[in-house]
């Protein structure tokens, strides 16, 4: 398991992290935070001279592979120096921790592209959420993989019916493109 406090010892170095989907994320590591347990990487594009800002867990890190040398540590008056952050800096970072959270929580672990193209499709109209590999609805529907209405199960029966109208609408769509 990886903690922040060896990937604090690296700010700065770029870096592939494996999680435990075996998703693999690149970019510089531009912050660690413990306590929301997430590291923050600075990923750069090539094509448009930008870069965008990844959030990961640190506890669905596997594996951090070194891409480049670990930057020379800044010295320690620099780094003991205390700046003053308006407190709407603290309230924006916490408010977009809150919602990559949330967020994150909309994306299904170990799920096909399919499978999370239906959750969005159920989730455009109806309360969602996932339950490891499983679409629940509503709190009550439960949709199973392969993610077909005969998986389907729950109550009452009009939710269920609505939840199975929009999945064979969304799976007809899918089957067209």
């Amino acid at each position: 398991s990886v903690g922040a406090d060896a990937l604090t010892k690296i700010v700065g170095a770029t870096v592939a992290l494996i999680t435990t989907t075996n998703e693999t994320i690149e970019g510089e590591i531009f912050h660690v935070d413990s306590d929301v347990n997430a590291i923050f990487l600075r990923q750069r594009s090539k094509m448009y001279k930008s870069s965008k800002l990844a959030i990961v867990d640190i506890s669905k890190i596997t594996t951090v592979e070194l891409l480049g040398p670990i930057p020379p540590p800044k010295p320690a008056e620099a780094t003991n120096i205390a700046v003053p952050v308006p407190a709407k800096i603290f309230q924006f970072e916490e408010q977009s921790l809150r919602k990559a959270f949330e967020e994150s929580k909309q994306i299904g672990h170990g799920v096909s592209e399919e499978a999370q193209s239906l959750f969005f499709a159920l989730c455009k109209t109806l309360p969602c959420k996932w339950d490891d590999q499983t679409i629940v609805v509503m709190e009550t529907i439960r949709v199973d993989p392969p993610y077909t209405i005969d998986t389907c199960r729950g109550e009452p029966a009009r939710a269920l019916d609505q939840v199975k109208r929009v999945l064979a609408g969304e799976r007809t769509k899918l089957s067209k493109k």
